[in-house]
């Protein structure tokens, strides 16, 4: 965010966020800001634009931590899971995709990365009639 608005780097994290159903999750669960018809020189604007950062920010800890395996707790689905989950700092997530060069790809990068769960994701997005899915790129 900045005094005008969303910049290209939020707007690529909603953009990524709103792809969640592609991995698994629900792009519905995670609340963004709707900053259509906003004007800076509103005697709202700063409001909005805090509300605006406030919902971002706790989409992407949201995100973060669903995409890593914290929606589920393992054990509830089976004794043999690994109950413990490496879930990420909020304080660290936050912190991180303020300075990333690509805050998407960091978003991204707590999806699994095994070759088998991006032959479900793909499968998954065929069977959606979605578009023909995109390689997620990671960075490592």
């Amino acid at each position: 965010m900045d005094a005008d608005g969303l910049t290209d780097r939020g707007k690529a994290v909603i953009a990524e966020i709103m792809r969640a159903d592609d991995y698994g999750l629900s792009a519905a669960d995670y609340e963004l800001p709707s900053l259509s018809g906003f004007d800076a020189d509103s005697t709202s604007a700063t409001e909005q634009l805090a509300d605006a950062e406030i919902k971002i920010s706790h989409a992407v800890l949201d995100y973060a931590h669903d995409a890593r395996g914290g929606r589920i707790t393992p054990s509830r689905i089976s004794r043999n899971l690994d109950p413990t989950l490496a879930l990420p700092n909020s304080l660290e997530v936050i912190e991180s995709i303020a300075f990333r060069s690509d805050p998407a790809a960091y978003l991204r990068s707590f999806q699994p990365d095994q070759p088998q769960f991006e032959l479900l994701r793909k499968k998954l997005i065929e069977l959606r009639g979605g578009d023909k899915p995109v390689d997620a790129e990671k960075p490592r």
